[in-house]
C-alpha cells in the first residue's frame, strides 16, 4: 500500500520523483531491493541467493533511498 506522496510538492524532492517514477512506494522498494538482492548475490558468492535476499531485507533500508 504506502503513504500517498503529497500533492504540494510540486516535484521539488528528488527522491520523491524517483517514487512517482516507479508508480509508488511498494514498486519503489520492490525495485530497490531487487537491485540490492543482485549486488547481495555478488557480494556473498558462498550463500544462495535466496539467503542473501533475505540478508539484504534485514540489513539494508530497502526504498529509503
Amino acid at each position: 500500500m504506502g503513504a500517498a506522496i503529497p500533492a504540494r510538492s510540486n516535484g521539488e524532492d528528488a527522491y520523491l520523483r524517483k517514487v512517482a517514477a516507479a508508480g509508488g512506494f511498494p514498486a519503489y522498494e520492490k525495485s530497490h531491493r531487487q537491485a540490492l538482492d543482485a549486488l547481495a548475490a555478488k557480494a556473498f558468492l558462498r550463500l544462495p541467493t535466496e539467503v542473501a535476499a533475505h540478508v539484504v531485507s534485514f540489513a539494508f533500508h530497502v526504498g529509503y533511498y
